[in-house]
């Protein structure tokens, strides 16, 4: 004799589709991650270049081009009460100017000096860095501008020693 029992229909188990879920899951962050190695790199910064105007002299004058975050740097030894007078002239008006003290306190930054220039009198002496760099929004769409600046040094001359 043979007992005939009745079996439930089987359904299958949510938790395999659950464990599919989470393994898609995790190849996913794991495919993001590494997409993100694969991030450029930011540029190599360019070197600082020494600029020595002749104080009461002529403007001098440069042209380069700046690329999104690789500023064009220079160093500018001046003393306590000289002028600086900057002239930057840029097409797509997207560069900024930062002038740092010989500490490296920015004094300048974010400037955009107008059409007749910026004049600023220099309150310590020393080596200043003036650093010319795109403007953040200009960067973050990848643009690269060339541009002139025409600098001016202009020095008192010093008082004669009283007795």
């Amino acid at each position: 004799m043979r007992l005939h029992t009745h079996k439930p229909p089987t359904v299958p188990s949510p938790q395999p589709a659950r464990a599919l879920g989470a393994w898609a899951i995790a190849l996913a962050l794991l495919a993001t991650a590494a997409g993100n190695a694969r991030a450029v790199p930011p540029p190599v910064a360019r070197e600082a270049q020494a600029l020595s105007p002749a104080p009461n002299g002529p403007e001098v004058v440069l042209q380069d081009t700046v690329r999104p975050y690789q500023p064009v740097t220079w160093l500018l030894t001046a003393r306590a009460g000289d002028r600086l007078l900057l002239r930057l002239a840029d097409a797509g008006q997207v560069l900024t100017l930062r002038l740092e003290a010989p500490g490296g306190q920015p004094v300048l930054d974010g400037a955009v000096p107008g059409p007749d220039g910026l004049v600023w009198w220099l309150a310590s002496s020393g080596t200043h860095r003036l650093v010319i760099g795109v403007a953040a929004d200009a960067a973050r769409r990848g643009q690269t501008a060339r541009f002139e600046i025409g600098l001016r040094l202009q020095r008192q001359p010093a008082a004669p020693a009283t007795r």
